[in-house]
């Protein structure tokens, strides 16, 4: 089911999207849009996706911005076309100059609302959600995999050049920042592991729901992992 949004009407409702809804999902796959056309009705468009290596006859769709453990936690599969992670929710403190709080989902910011310097880094710069003085709220942050080193660094830096102008051009409170993102998730999938390794399961139907979600947090934190090591080299 998709909220559609008709322009005349003020609440959304619910449609069907039959052919999508066929469609596999990888991130490397095109996201659904409205197409707004002068004169004619909105439709629901998607653009053709690049070839996937290993699967260059089929088509995929981008269901959103998920990386291997969303997709297992929503559509129950995992997802290692995504070679990022979603940070979990998280408040970061900058030596006592401000604090951002992290959600746990990932809503990237307009390109429209970017300027053209970080225009690259829409994936990674989240959309804001409120400010209080020196508190910031935002979406989650996305902790890249090695085909962006630096891009959650330039995003920590643009948003605290954001809270700050002027005061914050400082690489130790962007690096005091990122220290803060990468204890945070994977203290949270350490302690995710500790459940599953204990378990066995009656139901032989319940092992692999077991050994998959062994498998994503291995998978999220061996990411962690190699971002640390690439951002540090």
């Amino acid at each position: 089911m998709f909220d559609y949004k008709d322009l005349n009407l003020i609440l959304p409702y619910l449609v069907l999207m039959p052919i999508i809804d066929l469609v596999n999902h990888d991130f490397r796959g095109k996201a659904y849009f409205f197409e707004d056309e002068s004169g004619s009705d909105r439709f629901l468009a998607i653009k053709r996706s690049v070839p996937v290596p290993g699967n260059e006859n089929e088509s995929f769709a981008r269901y959103g911005v998920y990386d291997a453990f969303d997709t297992w936690r929503s559509y129950g599969f995992i997802d290692e076309s995504a070679s990022f992670v979603s940070s979990v929710a998280a408040t970061l403190y900058l030596l006592g100059l401000a604090t951002i709080s992290l959600g746990s989902s990932l809503k990237p910011r307009a390109l429209k609302d970017l300027p053209p310097s970080v225009g690259d880094l829409q994936l990674y710069i989240p959309q804001v959600f409120a400010r209080r003085g020196s508190h910031t709220e935002i979406a989650s942050l996305a902790i890249p995999g090695p085909q962006a080193p630096r891009a959650l660094r330039r995003a920590l830096h643009f948003l605290i050049m954001e809270m700050s102008a002027g005061r914050a051009n400082r690489r130790d409170l962007v690096l005091r920042a990122e220290e803060q993102i990468i204890a945070a998730n994977r203290a949270y999938y350490r302690d995710l592991l500790a459940f599953p390794h204990g378990l066995s399961p009656t139901n032989p139907q319940h092992e692999p729901i077991r050994d998959n979600f062994i498998r994503v947090c291995d998978l999220q934190l061996a990411r962690i992992e190699g971002y640390v090591a690439v951002a540090q080299g």
